[in-house]
C-alpha cells in the first residue's frame, strides 16, 4: 500500500493596530495595516467594515480603500458623516472564504487635542 502525502499551504491574512486620524464630531478616517503572506492578493471585495456604537447598535458601514505600497498594504476606512459618539467600535472582517473579524474599541478625542497627521508617502490607492 502506497500513501501519498499532499501538503496544503495555508495562506493567512490578518489585521494590525488601528490608526485613527479624525476627532469627535468629524467624519471618521482610520487605517489598519494588512498583515500576512496574502496581504498583496487581498481585494476590497473580501474586506468589510462597520461602525458600532458603545451600546452595540449598528451605526453605518464604512467605505474602504486598499492602499498598497512596496512592502505593505493598508485598509483606509472612512465615513462621510460626522461621528458624534466619543466611544465606538470599528469592526473589520477580512477574508473571502474564512473571514477573520477584529473589533477595535475607539475613543475619539475632541478636535483641538488631536495631533496633526501627515499622509503616508509611498502608498497608492487601488
Amino acid at each position: 500500500m502506497t500513501f501519498m502525502l499532499v501538503g496544503v499551504m495555508a495562506h493567512a491574512v490578518g489585521l494590525g493596530q488601528i490608526h485613527v486620524q479624525s476627532a469627535l464630531g468629524q467624519p471618521l478616517r482610520a487605517s489598519v495595516p494588512l498583515l500576512g503572506a496574502d496581504h498583496e492578493n487581498m481585494g476590497g471585495n473580501c474586506i468589510k467594515a462597520k461602525l458600532i456604537s458603545s451600546d452595540g447598535a449598528y451605526i453605518s458601514s464604512l467605505q474602504l480603500v486598499i492602499a498598497r505600497g512596496a512592502q505593505a498594504s493598508t485598509v483606509v476606512l472612512s465615513l462621510r458623516q460626522p461621528v458624534n459618539e466619543p466611544a465606538v467600535t470599528v469592526s473589520v472582517d477580512v477574508g473571502c472564504e474564512t473571514p477573520v473579524r477584529r473589533d477595535y474599541s475607539v475613543l475619539l478625542d475632541p478636535p483641538q487635542s488631536l495631533p496633526r497627521l501627515e499622509t503616508a508617502h509611498g502608498l497608492k490607492a487601488v
